[in-house]
């Protein structure tokens, strides 16, 4: 008989050790999530969906990569490609243990019964202090007790059921080798020149003008900037994926102008009233703050699920700032300012500035967010992005961060080859069973390609609950997100166009298997079932 310890370790299966790391420093890396046949077929899975859509083969990156541009619409930045609904992906996104944990962050690192701030500041906690290696893993035993405040997991969304909540369906990171996207890039560089030559000898020669020289020297401008970006992928720069100015007010106006419901259910007219409110914002505080049209989402955790091994720096992996999630409202109240002056910035931020050709100054507002999207620089953030560092992850591991954590993936991936086709994800197995699948799964990181799934949840809460029925509608009619900050231009006249699988079967014949395959925790969080 199953016991209620054995069963809430069932439900709720992160460690005390592993939530006191999450809530410390925002960030939490759990291994082993997925076995290493799920890590096989997940890999074997992303292999073939990049060929068969993008003609990408995994086997000659440097003969093929040249289609991963047509995957990306955020033009190469961070490897992000557009892949969103390949079952093997879903499969992952639906991953019940990843949801349970999410549950138990939800339960145990934000509020959910209605608190106020000012119930959340005077209460006071104790955790470990961060050992100085950087672990965020909950492992640490060699640390500190500290005295903080819980004021950090405050939220303005209200009370919510943290065990209840909605898929966040999401891109997937696939970046090369920075060697290898250069090499690519160059050819098409040398492609775009030769054509332009092309077109420039068949076109008959104007006379020449000061219109005509502004239109040479704009040319060789353009020319210039294409290859200062030759390579076709690049890295992510650090950024928050929310925005401080309207972090409060989103929450605020649809607790005010939304009834509350119990399901995902159809937006009315009522629900977009405000979303065209432009006013400047003219302070920090929750009350005052404009509702973003672009902001239509709580999603508390962000995550992604690691397909390769990414444990060194300069790999193309991820990097962040652990514990800023702790700082981030007296950041926002403070204007965004700098903490000290010009006269203390560091030699590592004057060098920073001093490359990009910048002064370093104290400035009350930097370049504001764009949608959800909140970019840091160097010149005004050089005091955050000083303490970026690179996480280590496994493959198979899942890596959940604070969307208040200023995050990022590393400049360059510079990871090694391997050339006999192993790689380190599975050094603990046997050799007949590293060629299986006709080594498509280890091709995946022998190139030195990182392969990460991003997949997170949203509360059930009201905001979230307007989010997903739009997500689904996308989901039934088998094309790109149009909801969110997803950054993809779409037309919309292609709204009535019948879609086709890659199979070349209709959308509908394939509907019915596609819910049947979500499984019944699948079909609750993507919308298509009521939570009980």
């Amino acid at each position: 008989m199953t016991t209620m310890a054995e069963k809430d370790e069932a439900y709720f299966p992160l460690t005390p050790s592993q939530i006191e790391s999450y809530l410390r420093d925002g960030i939490l890396v759990v291994d082993d999530l997925l076995a290493p046949d799920e890590i096989d077929e997940a890999n074997v899975g992303l292999s073939q969906t990049l060929k068969e859509e993008y003609g990408v083969d995994v086997n000659d990156l440097e003969g093929t990569g040249c289609g991963l541009r047509k995957a990306s619409s955020t033009n190469g930045a961070g490897g992000v490609l557009d892949i969103f609904y390949p079952e093997w992906k879903m499969k992952i996104a639906t991953n019940e243990t990843l949801f349970r944990m999410t549950c138990q962050l939800w339960k145990e690192a934000y509020c959910h019964s209605g608190e106020s701030l000012e119930d959340c500041m005077a209460l006071k906690s104790t955790m470990t202090e961060a050992c100085n290696d950087g672990d965020i893993s909950g492992n640490n035993s060699n640390s500190n007790s500290i005295d903080v405040d819980n004021s950090f997991k405050w939220h303005p969304y209200g009370l919510f059921d943290f065990n209840k909540g909605f898929m966040y369906i999401d891109r997937i990171g696939y970046r090369i080798p920075t060697k290898i996207a250069e090499s690519i890039g160059r050819r098409l560089l040398e492609t775009e020149a030769e054509n332009d030559e092309v077109r420039e000898s068949s076109s008959p020669k104007p006379k020449t003008t000061i219109t005509t020289m502004r239109s040479y020297q704009s040319n060789k401008k353009k020319k210039k900037s294409r290859q200062k970006k030759v390579a076709i992928q690049r890295s992510l720069t650090p950024h928050l994926d929310c925005c401080p100015e309207t972090f409060f007010a989103t929450a605020l106006h649809h607790r005010n102008n939304h009834p509350a419901t119990s399901s995902a259910t159809a937006p009315t007219a009522t629900n977009t009233a405000h979303e065209n409110n432009d006013t400047k914002p003219s302070s920090t505080t929750s009350e005052s703050l404009p509702l973003s049209a672009n902001t239509k989402k709580w999603r508390p955790i962000q995550c992604f699920v690691s397909l390769t091994n990414n444990l060194q720096p300069n790999t193309g992996g991820f990097e962040a700032v652990p514990g800023f999630h702790r700082e981030f409202r007296s950041w926002v109240e403070s204007g965004r300012r700098q903490r000290s002056s010009a006269s203390s910035t560091s030699a590592t931020a004057n060098k920073m500035a001093e490359e990009q050709d910048l002064q370093v100054e104290v400035e009350a507002h930097p370049k504001q967010c764009v949608g959800e999207y909140t970019h840091l620089s160097p010149k005004h953030d050089w005091w955050i992005m000083e303490r970026v560092k690179h996480v280590p992850v496994k493959a198979g591991s899942v890596v959940f961060w604070d969307n208040r954590i200023p995050h990022a993936n590393s400049y360059r991936n510079d990871a090694p080859l391997l050339p006999d086709n192993r790689q380190n994800n599975h050094l603990d197995r046997d050799d007949d069973k590293m060629k299986t699948n006709n080594g498509l799964s280890t091709q995946i990181s022998s190139s030195g390609a990182r392969a990460v799934v991003y997949c997170s949840f949203l509360p059930d809460v009201e905001a979230n609950r307007q989010f997903i029925w739009g997500q689904l509608q996308d989901w039934k009619m088998c094309r790109p997100p149009r909801v969110g900050d997803r950054w993809i231009d779409l037309d919309d006249a292609d709204d009535g166009d019948e879609r086709k699988h890659s199979d070349g079967s209709s959308m509908e014949a394939n509907e019915s298997a596609r819910v049947e395959r979500l499984g019944e925790l699948g079909r609750r969080l993507i919308g298509l079932e009521e939570w009980e």
